[in-house]
């Protein structure tokens, strides 16, 4: 008997006048974005077949130049921004401004100048831009930095974390790391120093494939300066600036740290990078678009972006230019937000798609390592706050350190004056584990915390005999410490939530983004845990570089298999809370639960489609049709089942605000399926439909779903 599970919801310039001919031809903006319109402008592709791929961008520069000079003509300043010659996205972005002149005496000299207001109406300006050749236009928009903040109240372990996606097992017993597989991840760039993610760029490294679109300078309003290098240094070229993100969300795809035992989801995958960030500020949505274009031309089969801001409409043209690349066979995986507090409909474009440095500065392996208290007085309020608190028998071994007193990098510090080789914080006294933050560069000894039950036992186990002293050890093969997180398996609260404006089903798939440990750049110490969407997002692209290896070259029934269509199908849905088992979390929260990428590779079933939407409004369709489909080399029976999840609410019955979002309803809708069961060959396929009752309360804003 085998179950299959269906993720079912309601998803989820004063006034100028020219009397003479003037040439704006050569003249140019002073300020890149502030004192300008900036546009993107798409034309229309022709027919693709009558070009060849050098001939077709031939075709499109030339559109671009005849309709630049069309500005001109009637008096305003260009300046070009991006040029966009695919056959994906024809187009250009560029920044306008209308030009006047102003006569200086009698030398005859006729400058061009900005007014300082613009009093031309703005539907002059897009009467300009309009043209036969034009199929849209967009206002250019900067794109915040993605947000990371420190994970205070625990330590993670991202082995616990390969274990609970099926990770470890692809790995293990499948030997299967995404190798051959190219992952082109758009970002902050990335420290490609760093030893576990190969230490070079270049043919034949990890990082193989890059370029820095935008330099260390950018801010997202000011000119950017691209070179060749997507290195990031930006803690040490400019200090108090770069917090390591595009290095983080590289290591969880592909890190391979043989010291340390450490490996992303992903590590036998080839890298790129392309850099959309400077050191401070964000960039703007022409600046992405080139980039997911450059990865797209370069060969890579998935394009990450750990970035994006709230937009529900799939109109938007970062959205359409990632679901065009798609459609051309390169997965696109992108971010749904971090605005979960806010409430539901917040999804982030292009979905529509917290920082402890702990230092790892040498090849140190923590299994079979003694842990030693710096002191055998379980009161003190200061331990390790002073080399003469602590105990010679720390020298070569892991010292235990109680919290309190003075900071984490003064503990630590300490500690490693004193001979230990790694210091643990014991949060002793309170709950949960602790992550301590270390930010000094002359602590070079990995620093971890360990929480109160596990230190206080540790502790106890070590007996003082005089100046002998019998340890307890910990071993573990990682080399880090893992401590439990009671939220594990649950969705982020800072987690965006779908469904789309026109409720379409956001997100897709939960991935591991809570308190992740991962690489960072060698100003950050190498190491360190963020959290956020940012970090989930990673972790599906190394689920989908495995499942790609996996099933290279396999055919499934005679189709190509999915990576997506089989994460889906194979997804753990997350229940709200661990405390109250059985309750699932609404699909507009998870999509279709927790990745688990080992049984989608294993499965042996598909479903189609792998969401259902039944436009609960004027237009509701209630009933809906389905196919499953059995590969395996067995006959399989399937039974059908209906488990309804947490209701939300979209917003709150009375007109007070809601401070957090409601995500508690008790609200169910009624599904009836056509079958209860069935049993299917080897290749054989059934159709079956699904009819849906709606709740009887709540009907105008009610998110429901199962």
């Amino acid at each position: 008997m085998k179950r299959l599970s269906v993720c079912c919801a309601l998803l989820l310039a004063l006034t100028w006048h020219q009397t003479n001919a003037i040439d704006v031809s050569q003249a140019t903006i002073d300020k890149y974005t502030k004192q300008s319109s900036s546009f993107i402008v798409e034309f229309n592709t022709p027919d693709i077949s009558q070009y060849s791929a050098l001939t077709f961008a031939k075709a499109a520069a030339q559109t671009h130049q005849d309709y630049i000079a069309k500005l001109q003509t009637q008096g305003y300043i260009v300046q070009t921004r991006q040029n966009y010659t695919s056959t994906v996205f024809n187009g250009i972005s560029l920044s306008v401004q209308k030009a006047s002149m102003k006569t200086h005496g009698s030398s005859g000299i006729q400058p061009i100048t900005f007014a300082s207001k613009v009093s031309s109406s703005r539907s002059d300006l897009m009467d300009a831009l309009s043209d036969p050749t034009v199929k849209a236009v967009y206002p250019v928009k900067v794109y915040q930095r993605p947000k990371i903040w420190k994970s205070d109240s625990m330590l993670p372990n991202i082995l616990d974390a390969k274990d609970m996606t099926g990770a470890a097992l692809v790995h293990g017993q499948l030997g299967i790391t995404g190798k051959g597989v190219k992952v082109g991840i758009i970002d902050s760039g990335m420290d490609y120093t760093h030893p576990a993610l190969g230490g070079c760029f270049g043919p034949g490294c990890k990082v193989a494939y890059e370029y820095d679109l935008v330099g260390d300078l950018y801010d997202g309003t000011n000119r950017p300066m691209p070179d060749g290098d997507p290195l990031d240094h930006c803690g040490i070229a400019y200090p108090s600036t770069g917090e390591g993100h595009g290095t983080h969300v590289s290591g969880i795809v592909a890190a391979n740290d043989r010291n340390y035992n450490f490996t992303g989801v992903s590590p036998g995958v080839e890298l790129g990078m392309w850099r959309v960030f400077g050191c401070t500020g964000g960039s703007p949505n022409d600046v992405l678009i080139q980039a997911m274009l450059m990865a797209q031309d370069a060969g890579m089969d998935i394009i990450s972006m750990s970035l994006g801001a709230m937009s529900g409409w799939q109109e938007d043209p970062l959205a359409a230019v990632a679901d065009r690349i798609a459609q051309k066979g390169t997965y696109v995986v992108v971010a749904n937000g971090n605005d979960g507090s806010m409430g539901a409909l917040l999804a982030s474009s292009p979905g529509t798609g917290a920082h402890v440095p702990t230092p790892r500065l040498g090849p140190l392996s923590l299994a079979d390592v003694p842990l030693v208290p710096t002191s055998a007085n379980i009161t003190l309020t200061n331990d390790a706050c002073t080399g003469t608190l602590i105990s010679s028998a720390v020298r070569g071994k892991a010292a235990l350190i109680q919290r309190g007193g003075c900071s984490f990098a003064d503990k630590a510090l300490n500690a490693q004056n004193a001979g230990a080789i790694a210091a643990f914080i014991w949060n002793r006294g309170e709950d949960g584990a602790i992550a301590p933050s270390v930010d000094r560069s002359n602590v070079t000894i990995p620093v971890a915390g360990i929480d109160n039950a596990s230190g206080l036992l540790a502790f106890q186990n070590t007996k003082m005999n005089g100046s002998t002293l019998d340890y307890v050890n910990i071993t573990t093969s990682s080399g880090y410490i893992g401590v439990p997180i009671p939220t594990a398996g649950t969705i982020s609260d800072f987690s965006s939530r779908g469904p789309l404006f026109e409720l379409q089903m956001k997100p897709d798939i939960g991935g591991i983004g809570g308190s992740v440990f991962s690489t960072l750049p060698s100003y950050l110490h190498f190491y360190g845990t963020y959290s956020g969407t940012s970090m989930a997002t990673p972790y599906i692209t190394g689920s989908i570089a495995l499942y790609l290896e996996a099933t290279r070259n396999k055919t499934f029934n005679g189709t190509t298999p999915n990576a997506s269509r089989q994460l889906y199908n194979y997804a753990i849905p997350a229940v709200r809370n661990n405390s109250v088992p059985g309750v699932l979390d609404n699909p507009t929260s998870q999509g279709a639960g927790l990745v688990h990428i080992y049984n989608a590779i294993v499965g042996q079933a598909s479903i189609e489609p792998t969401r259902l939407s039944f436009n609960d409004s004027a237009h509701f369709i209630p009933v809906q049709n389905l196919t499953l489909t059995h590969f395996g080399a067995k006959a399989a029976t399937y039974t059908f089942l209906h488990q309804p999840s947490m209701a939300t609410y979209a917003y709150q019955a009375d007109d007070v605000a809601m401070a957090e979002p409601d995500l508690e309803g008790p609200e169910q809708a009624a599904v009836n399926f056509s079958m209860k069961q069935i049993t299917l060959l080897s290749g054989e396929s059934a159709n079956f439909s699904v009819t849906l009752t709606p709740p009887a309360t709540n009907k105008t804003r009610i998110v429901y779903g199962g």
